[in-house]
């Protein structure tokens, strides 16, 4: 049966009560929690026609928090239809009855199925798109539901991929917490007003149930009122019903600096089953958490320590998840572009590209840098240090290394010493012992143990020189929702060479896919030129283009790095085209060090634009593996090539 389409958008308001607010006299996340999940029901049935059920819910972030007194408005809109599911889009504002000023509380997605009476079938209709934002959301939407078909893969190959090397905190370990110490559970009886229209349990009650217990959870660790900053991606397993007992089991799985994940698993029961003690597996979902002091500053949170073979999986877990989150956050929160570009002005041209190379520079120097991925074969020297940090993603500000170079030794590409952090449960000496026994010094390089105020220790470089293989590592740097890219790699080729290949961007097309074509349209001077260049279509959008002006710079002195900076610039003469989306580049580029004469180290880096990000997101989240092949590519480009293809032929002050 066809039911015709009609618009599914569904608006609702809600004052906000002392009976909806937590202690702190803010919005409850369960109470949140249920009135996003009863919106985006309703607009799924007024597509559908029949009643629905939620299927699951994509990552939901909380920006803002609500108080008592202020106005709660939540839209929830039917982005895409297929045989019998749905994506709905909620977003949450709050509005101050005073002021009247709105802000953004939430953006999310959830997917129902329709549930119809008998044995009828329902084929739903296809969303009408009545605006751009539709097309694009409808889109949008079925990269999302890719995402969620594959998540359960992703994370198994993520959990395969760390689970060797992220070793947990060891029970000498002095402030840590034992995970058994944050366990909570809590039981709930099923009663009428908990189910919904179709008589099961009502799924945001479920949420509800289930950040109740998280909370009591995290408290336990945190000791004060935690604050939930996010849930991650979960499905309902199964459904339950009126007079079910829910049992609700959640312990904290790991901490993050200033967040805290904790897990909830929830099983139902009916009469036999709670007599019997063998329940049903209906949910499992994971929360984050952080906590503020009196003065509203995040609070550092102790480290836990797990016991149990399943406590060492979920803590591996969390980090598995945290990456997928990271590809995920930038394919579910589409933001529309800001406009970064500079009107080129031929009179300003040397402040232009002056400026072009400073911003890369600076964004190579900035602090904060946080490792996605490693390659398996790794040179030794400094580069081997990078393995390292692998092993302990986003364990700062605990136990470190420090690089710095000896005399006469190239700097790391942001030229100054910069900390690795260490696996959670080295101490001081636990470190100093593994790092011998893996054989990770060498001659020429000092490493420098910190372990908080403690004493530092100097370890020498005495290890092997090189060990063979490609090397592709991916770094990324969040600042308030813009994400940076850093992708190192070692190249067995003269810098020079290097430098000569890759600043000239109309050779990019040979190993980069994400160019089809790129010319030059303004030599502006022999350093500096601007460039069109096209790329491929993203989620059944328009090919994309950009006009970007590329400054090169060759190092002033030994050691230096050579500079290679993009950015986009606005051009009167190639105005944007109807056949192409007009995108741009914010800041991007290459750093190319000389580790002698016949070898360099290539570092790129992309400050993502929102038109740059579909291009990436789905390598940060683990799904993909593009960002790795076009580097790998990029290698086989330039150690294929050969001087005769260097019309210099000569380094210049590389340091080789």
């Amino acid at each position: 049966m066809e039911r015709p389409a009609v618009p599914s958008e569904v608006l609702m308001s809600q004052a906000i009560q002392p009976a909806h607010a937590d202690a702190r006299g803010q919005l409850s996340a369960g109470q949140l929690l249920k009135w996003v999940d009863a919106a985006a029901c309703l607009a799924a049935e007024k597509h559908a026609g029949v009643s629905c059920v939620t299927a699951s819910v994509d990552d939901i972030q909380f920006k803002e928090t609500a108080r008592v007194g202020q106005v709660l408005t939540i839209k929830a809109k039917v982005t895409r239809a297929f045989s019998t599911s749905m994506e709905i889009s909620i977003k949450v504002t709050v509005q101050d009855t005073f002021t009247g000023v709105e802000k953004l509380v939430s953006v999310a997605f959830s997917t129902f199925v329709v549930k119809p009476l008998g044995e009828e079938k329902i084929r739903l209709k296809p969303v009408p798109l009545l605006t751009e934002q539709d097309r694009v959301q409808h889109n949008l939407a079925s990269e999302r539901r890719k995402v969620r078909l594959q998540h359960e893969d992703t994370f198994n190959s993520l959990m395969r991929e760390s689970g060797k090397s992220d070793d947990p905190v060891s029970a000498e370990e002095e402030g840590t917490v034992s995970t058994r110490g944050t366990s909570a559970q809590s039981v709930e009886l099923v009663l009428p007003p908990h189910a919904n229209h179709h008589g099961n349990t009502f799924g945001g009650q479920i949420m509800a149930w289930m950040e109740t217990v998280a909370a009591v959870s995290a408290s336990r660790l945190c000791h004060a009122h935690p604050i939930l900053k996010s849930v991650d991606m979960f499905k309902f397993r199964g459904p339950s019903t009126v007079g079910d007992r829910l049992v609700f089991n959640a312990i904290v799985n790991n901490t993050f600096q200033t967040c805290v994940e904790v897990g909830v698993r929830v099983e139902a029961f009916d009469c036999q089953e709670w007599a019997d003690g063998h329940g049903r597996h209906i949910n499992s979902a994971f929360l984050i958490y952080h906590a503020v002091d009196d003065r509203g500053e995040l609070l550092p949170l102790p480290r836990v320590r797990p016991i149990s073979e399943d406590d060492f999986r979920r803590y591996r877990g969390t980090i598995a998840r945290k990456r997928i989150r990271l590809g995920r956050k930038y394919v579910i929160m589409h933001k529309e572009e800001v406009p970064h570009c500079t009107h080129w002005d031929l009179s300003k041209q040397a402040a232009l590209s002056s400026g072009n190379v400073e911003a890369l520079r600076r964004l190579a120097a900035k602090s904060g840098w946080e490792v996605t991925s490693a390659a398996e074969k790794v040179a030794a020297g400094p580069q081997l240090w990078h393995q390292f940090t692998a092993l302990s993603l986003y364990l700062c500000p605990w136990p470190s290394l420090m690089w710095t170079p000896a005399a006469g030794v190239r700097p790391q590409p942001d030229e100054r010493a910069r900390p690795y952090f260490l696996p959670k449960s080295h101490s001081s000496v636990a470190a100093v012992l593994s790092l011998q026994q893996m054989n990770l010094q060498g001659p020429g390089h000092n490493m420098t143990l910190n372990k908080c105020s403690a004493q530092q220790h100097s370890l020498p470089y005495t290890g092997p020189t090189l060990l063979q293989g490609h090397h592709i590592k991916i770094y990324t740097l969040e600042e308030q929702d813009v994400l940076s890219i850093w992708v190192e790699k070692r190249v067995e080729s003269p810098a020079h060479l290097a430098y000569h290949l890759l600043s000239d961007f109309t050779r990019r097309p040979l190993w980069d896919p994400h160019y089809v074509s790129c010319e030059v349209i303004d030599r502006v001077s022999e350093d500096d030129q601007i460039y069109h260049i096209t790329c491929p279509a993203t989620t059944g959008d328009k090919p994309r283009d950009l006009v970007v002006l590329v400054s090169r710079r060759k190092p002033l002195r030994m050691g230096h790095a050579y500079t290679v900076a993009a950015k986009s610039v606005m051009l009167p003469s190639a105005p944007p085209s109807p056949d192409h989306t007009r995108s741009e580049i914010i800041c991007a580029g290459f750093l190319i060090h000389a580790i002698d004469s016949h070898s360099c180290t290539v570092s790129y880096f992309n400050q993502m634009s929102a038109s740059i990000l579909p291009y990436f997101a789905g390598n940060l989240g683990g799904w993909s593996k593009s960002i790795e092949e076009a580097a790998a590519s990029c290698i086989k480009f330039i150690e294929d090539a050969t001087d005769d293809q260097n019309p210099s032929r000569q380094p210049q002050q590389d340091g080789s």
